[in-house]
């Protein structure tokens, strides 16, 4: 089954923003568990990086 461009795209993102580890090959519910897990991590230790991430993600501007 070819891998969705969009999702692809997305993981990517992720990786690098929110230091997802992502290896290209995840399916939808597969990343919502890496990033569920990412997040948790965050939340227990390390809880300013997680509001810089909300941050980065709250705030729409070009880049």
């Amino acid at each position: 089954m070819p891998v969705d461009p969009h999702l692809l795209e997305a993981g990517k993102l992720l990786k690098k923003e929110a230091g997802l580890r992502y290896r290209g090959h995840a399916d939808m519910e597969k990343l919502e568990q890496l990033l569920a897990e990412r997040l948790e991590q965050l939340i227990s230790q390390d809880f300013q990086q997680f509001v810089v991430l909300l941050y980065t993600v709250d705030v729409s501007e070009k880049r």
